[in-house]
């Protein structure tokens, strides 16, 4: 499989990882700092992500860390 370059913006920061076309949301989390990895929401192309869906080179992904509260 070819490498696809994918655009993340974690909230205010954007970052370019490249990762192999088809890796899923599960597999790309690992590259990212560890503060991004766990308890978070991931956003493809505007819609929530689940952990076994697949990246392509057009998708725009939105990662956001999950609030608690009261």
């Amino acid at each position: 499989m070819a490498l696809v370059r994918v655009e993340v913006k974690l909230t205010d920061k954007e970052k370019i990882i490249e990762v192999e076309e088809g890796t899923s949301v599960k597999n790309l989390l690992p590259q990212l700092e560890s503060r991004w990895r766990d308890n978070v929401i991931v956003i493809v192309n505007g819609k929530a992500a689940r952990n076994e869906d697949l990246l392509s080179s057009s998708d725009r992904i939105l990662i956001l860390p999950l609030l608690a509260g009261g």
